[in-house]
């Protein structure tokens, strides 16, 4: 299914719905560790850096993101994704691969207990199906202002439920 904005991206474009998408990512990112997995953290591990010292590796972890959503803007403009429900289904399928592996990974050669890793394998398959999401609503949009609204409040969402549930 051929549709005019299935073209090639360019550098711009594809920047933009790169960046849409990880914002996106970030947001359930902010929500899973931030108010559902924050427990974890504090009770520590010893495959776990102190939370200090994986505070300041945020970085390391939001530079991985950028570089799967950018895997799945690659692809998904090559598979011509179109429309918010393909590029979940996409996303769904490339996130359950790529997080199962990751799980499977770190319990094969960590002290990581297989819970912790499970949770962050579902962590990963919801994040990147909801980019993928974002990717196939993006790449079907003319223009990228509305999603840009609905990523927007979405994050802003996730951020006031996630400071909400550190609070109660």
């Amino acid at each position: 299914m051929s549709h005019s904005f299935a073209r090639p991206l360019s550098v711009g474009r594809f920047t933009k719905i790169t960046l849409l998408a990880w914002l996106a990512f970030l947001g359930i990112d902010f929500f899973v560790h931030g108010a559902l997995l924050a427990e974890w953290y504090q009770r520590g591990a010893p495959a776990l850096l102190s939370l200090e010292q994986a505070f300041a590796r945020i970085p390391l972890g939001y530079a991985s993101f950028l570089l799967l959503t950018g895997l799945v803007v690659w692809i998904g403009a090559r598979l011509e994704l179109m429309g918010w429900r393909q590029g979940l289904a996409f996303g769904s399928v490339v996130g359950t691969v790529l997080a199962g592996a990751h799980s499977l990974a770190l319990v094969s050669i960590t002290t990581l207990s297989p819970q912790l890793a499970m949770w962050w394998g579902l962590a990963e398959a919801l994040e990147l199906a909801v980019a993928g999401s974002v990717v196939g609503a993006a790449l079907s949009a003319p223009r990228l202002g509305r999603l840009t609204a609905v990523v927007a409040a979405f994050v802003v969402f996730l951020v006031v439920l996630t400071i909400t549930w550190q609070n109660v």
